[in-house]
This record gives structure tokens, sequence and C-alpha cells, in this order.
């Protein structure tokens, strides 16, 4: 979701940009155009403190402001602007359920807090940018399968329990369309995905654990349909501005971590419990149920989603 910012800091200011993340989101940002230089966050802090401190930065802008990016900033000598989390507003809703958040996206919220220099969202969206070799394979696989454009990736995985879709919504959305499904979720899945191939009674095409982040990545953007809860791959979904189900659980879209789309033919349809008192339970995510039911996410049927799709006329 920084992207739309690196893109227009680059561009507008005519800056050299250097980008700070974790290694394992280096794929994400390698290949990226606008980024000068890339510095990858490990254990090694003081060879990071070190590496950062010699580049003499004229300007940090955090996008994070957590207890670690505003510990980083002692580092700089240099001005640190950063936006508002809202963090009373969302302790507010989910506490007292009193909104007072901003009705827009974070990604908005980000450039709200870049007016002083003069940075302003050129309405483009995000991006994502992949090396020809990854791209090449996966489009061999997807041909090989004849499968190309007309297939429903199910997203699986998610950072929290309470973020992904269950294995049974998973089965029972299979067991009732006909359309070529793709799973797709990281290695820690593959037990779960195992369990959706074996209960499921047609053909699927099991990518979980398989492809690294970008092979993922392209799954998505060749798709048809994606369904999936707040995860990471919604917004990869987003960037390419392809159909989108999110199923929220212990989240909601009133934190602004929907997906943000450009392309104003294109909206993405939400299934959220809102009639649930104890939802949404967390801004960003559980590890586990607080109430031990997650009836947020297993309340929902694969008839469901189905019936979103139809009236929404998704399918192409």
């Amino acid at each position: 979701m920084t992207s739309p910012v690196i893109r227009c800091v680059k561009e507008q200011l005519k800056s050299e940009v250097h980008f700070l993340t974790k290694e394992k989101y280096k794929s994400l940002l390698q290949y990226n155009p606008h980024i000068d230089k890339l510095h990858l966050f490990t254990n090694e802090w003081e060879e990071l403190r070190n590496e950062l401190r010699s580049e003499e930065f004229s300007l940090v802008i955090d996008l994070h402001k957590t207890v670690r990016s505003i510990r980083m900033r002692t580092i700089f000598s240099c001005p640190v602007i950063s936006f508002n989390k809202f963090t009373l507003e969302k302790w507010m809703f989910l506490n007292l359920r009193i909104n007072r958040l901003p009705d827009n996206h974070l990604i908005d919220q980000f450039f709200k807090g870049l007016k002083d220099i003069k940075v302003v969202n050129d309405g483009k969206g995000m991006e994502l940018f992949i090396d020809h070799d990854t791209e090449r394979r996966v489009l061999r696989i997807l041909e090989n399968h004849k499968i190309r454009n007309s297939y429903t990736v199910v997203v699986i995985g998610g950072a929290h329990l309470t973020k992904q879709i269950p294995i049974e919504l998973a089965i029972d959305y299979i067991n009732k369309t006909t359309e070529p499904i793709v799973l797709v979720g990281g290695p820690e899945e593959t037990e779960k995905s195992k369990k959706i191939v074996e209960f499921s009674n047609r053909h699927i095409n099991n990518m979980v654990g398989i492809y690294s982040l970008l092979e993922s990545a392209i799954l998505i953007r060749e798709s048809q349909l994606v369904i999936t809860g707040d995860t990471g791959m919604m917004h990869m979904a987003a960037a390419y501005n392809k159909k989108i189900v999110t199923v929220y659980g212990s989240t909601a879209p009133v934190f602004g971590m929907y997906p943000y789309m450009t392309n104003p033919d294109i909206n993405p349809m939400f299934m959220v419990n809102e009639h649930l008192s104890c939802w949404p339970c967390s801004k960003s995510g559980r590890p586990k149920c607080p109430k031990e039911h997650m009836r947020c996410l297993r309340e929902w049927q694969g008839n469901d989603i189905i019936n979103l799709i139809n009236r929404e006329s998704i399918r192409n």
C-alpha cells in the first residue's frame, strides 16, 4: 500500500528515494523503479543503524508509525514526517462502538500526512513490479493448465487465524461452483489446503506453499475473481483492479484497510457480519477469537458468496 507514496514522492519531488522494510518483503519492492535503494530490516540493529546514518538523509517519511519505526527515527538528524493513525478513534470504535474514524482509505491518510511537502495523490493506484523471468514461468504454467483468465483464486492464508477464510467455507463454495479454482497461500497453509482438496468433490489447482509472493501475485493478476480474507493478497488483487470478494473476520473496512481500487467500474464486495455485537474485535487481526466461536467467519456458507457474486454480476 505504500507504492503510491513511493511513486509520487519520486516523481513530484524529483528526489532520491530509499525504502526500509522487513527482509521477508524484499521481493515486493526490489523491482520497483521508483526506489533507488532498498534497506532491509534484520536482527542486526547496530549494522542497520550505521548503514542508515551513513546515507545522510534530508527527510524521513514514516508510513508505519509503530514503536519500532518511532525508535528508528531517533537515529536521524533530519526532519521526520508521518500521518495520523487515529489510534484513539480506533480504540473508541472497538471498545465503545463510537465511530469517529475518517471515511477514507489508509492510502488517503498517508497523503494527508504529506501535504506540508506538497506531495499529492496522482490517482494511479498501487503498483507491484515483477521480473520477466518470474512472469514467464508462471504464465507458462497457467497455459499448460489451460485456465488462464478463467479461474477464481481462493486465498486461504492470512497473518492471523481470525482473518483467514475457514476450511469449511472454502470447501462449501468449491463444491457449489463449477469454474476452475486456484488455491493460494503460504507454506504454513499447506495442511489446510490438503484438507480442502480432500473434501472437495472436483479438481482443485492447489498452489499453496508452492509459489513465492511474486508468483502468487501473477496467479491473482491472471484470474477472473479473487475470494480472500483481509490479507496482503487482497491488496495485491486491488493493485491489479481485480474483481474481489473480501470475507472480513476480526477486522472491518471502517479501519481503512479495504481494497484500494482505481477502476470506477469495479467495486470490491465485502462480506461482514454486522449483526454480531462482538464484531469487529481488532483493527489488525487476532491469533484467535476472544470468544472462541469465530462466528464472524464461520457463519458464512458457500451460497452467501455465490449470491453476492450473482447479485453484483461479478463473473465475466
